[in-house]
C-alpha cells in the first residue's frame, strides 16, 4: 500500500493482558516506524467486554495514555485515542491527561480534535486540501483521513 502511496491508518485495540503492555507496544510502534513509516496513523482503541468477548476488562484509560506517549517518543507523528467506544463522562474531551489532539509536525497545529456535539464526540479537522490550515505544509499520508 505504501509503494502505491495508498494511506495506510492503523485501529490497534488495547485488550488487557493479551496486546497492551509497553513491550508490545514498543514493539508495534517500532514495527510501523520502520516498514510503513512514521506518519502512520495510529489509533488506539479501547476495548469493552460485549457480545462474546465479555472475560477481560475494559482497557484502563491510564495504558492508552501511556501507550500513545510510547508511540510519539519512538517517533510516530499521529498517534490518537480513539474515543467511539468510549463510554464515561462528558467531560472527558476537556481533561488534559486524556489528550486527544493530533499535531502537526511542522508547526505544532492542532490537526485533529474531538469536541461534543449534542452530546456526540466529532472530529474538528485542521487540515485543508491536504495541507496543514496553519503553516500551509503538506501532511503525508494522512490528509484525507483528517479532513472532515
Amino acid at each position: 500500500m505504501k509503494k502505491k502511496n495508498i494511506t495506510v491508518e492503523i485501529y490497534y485495540v488495547m485488550l488487557p493482558t493479551l496486546n497492551d503492555s509497553s513491550t508490545e507496544i514498543t514493539n508495534m510502534g517500532k514495527w510501523v516506524r520502520d516498514y510503513i513509516g512514521p506518519y502512520t496513523a495510529i489509533y488506539l482503541m479501547r476495548y469493552y467486554p460485549s457480545y462474546k468477548m465479555k472475560n477481560l476488562p475494559q482497557t484502563p484509560l491510564p495504558t492508552l495514555m501511556s501507550a500513545k506517549k510510547i508511540l510519539l517518543a519512538l517517533g510516530l507523528k499521529f498517534v490518537n485515542i480513539y474515543l467511539g467506544n468510549f463510554l464515561g463522562t462528558d467531560d472527558y474531551l476537556n481533561n488534559p491527561q486524556f489528550d486527544t489532539t493530533v499535531l502537526c509536525p511542522y508547526c505544532g497545529s492542532v490537526l485533529l480534535r474531538y469536541v461534543r456535539k449534542d452530546g456526540v464526540p466529532v472530529p474538528v479537522s485542521g487540515v485543508e486540501h491536504s495541507r496543514c490550515r496553519a503553516c500551509h505544509k503538506p501532511i503525508p499520508g494522512i490528509a484525507g483521513i483528517l479532513e472532515v
